[in-house]
């Protein structure tokens, strides 16, 4: 039973390491400007996402809240609203800012 579940372990890593393998050589054969697409597409989605659960008008706090407490288990704190809604939005664009300027500012 172990020594199919060690099997099984390394067949996941070795899927694994071929994936990024794949990526690697994707991101040598297209340039940086493709992975620079993907990571400003991926800094989106993460900020619609989050403004999506923390503002009224879409999923909302309270909705979000009773939604992540259901169940056994840790509760989401509810005092993390304000950080959630107003202060990880600004860090997101300020990483999002500070990629393009570094990248393009020089």
């Amino acid at each position: 039973m172990v020594f199919q579940f060690l099997i099984g372990l390394l067949r996941l890593f070795y899927r694994l390491f071929v994936l990024l393998c794949r990526f690697f050589v994707l991101i040598l054969e297209t340039g940086f400007v493709y992975l620079l697409l993907h990571l400003s597409c991926f800094l989106c989605v993460q900020l619609l996402f989050l403004l999506f659960c923390s503002w009224r008008r879409g999923w909302g706090w309270d909705n979000f809240v009773a939604e992540v407490n259901q169940g056994q288990g840790v509760r989401f704190p509810r005092f993390m609203k304000y950080y959630l809604r107003y202060g990880l939005p600004c860090i997101i664009l300020l990483v999002f800012v500070m990629g393009y300027v570094d990248k393009f500012g020089k």
